[in-house]
């Protein structure tokens, strides 16, 4: 059994992804310290997430492929001009964004936000990505991070962003019973 967040770093260590850039926060410490105790990776830290952006965009183009970390709200808002920059280049790359326990989400309760810093960031990222995503099941893990990296590749490249809630990052899940992603269903975005 593995945590998401630990199944998630063992993914992108399996892409080759080294050296990952992470902007702390709270929604998003379970994966920098997953990332910490990899034996494979190692992360560094910008100084803000604009930054961050750029360089999970510069390493991309360089290396063919990379990853960075951002938490939530205004952490996760402020990967805009480097996802932009991604998109409209057409490099692929992922971007990670922690986001409120889903006991805090605002979903269906008719207010601007419940949880600290709780951004819709799905919303925000769609026009710019290939591909946005918020994480609620665990157990999709696998098809997702599979689903995105084969849309990141197809058709004209692009970023792809996961926005995952703090509680779905800590479930565990077992990495033989999880459902993997098989592309032959899906056309080119």
């Amino acid at each position: 059994m593995l945590t998401v967040a630990k199944f998630v770093v063992d993914f992108l260590a399996s892409k080759k992804v080294y050296n990952i850039p992470v902007y702390q926060g709270g929604a998003v410490m379970n994966f920098i310290d997953e990332i910490g105790k990899h034996p494979k990776l190692k992360y560094f830290v910008p100084y803000h997430e604009q930054a961050l952006s750029m360089e999970v965009d510069t390493i991309s183009r360089l290396n063919g492929f990379a990853a960075g970390f951002a938490t939530s709200g205004p952490g996760a808002t402020n990967l805009l001009t480097g996802v932009s920059s991604a998109f409209y280049d057409s490099i692929p790359c992922f971007f990670f964004t922690g986001q409120v326990g889903q006991i805090h989400s605002k979903e269906g309760r008719g207010v601007r936000q419940l949880g600290f810093q709780e951004t819709d960031v799905v919303k925000i990222f769609k026009p710019i990505t290939k591909y946005a995503i918020q994480i609620n099941n665990p157990r999709k893990i696998k098809y997702e991070l599979e689903k995105g990296y084969h849309l990141a590749f197809a058709g004209r490249p692009g970023p792809v962003l996961f926005d995952i809630p703090f509680n779905v990052q800590k479930f565990k899940v077992n990495p033989k019973k999880i459902v993997s992603f098989r592309p032959t269903s899906l056309q080119n975005k």
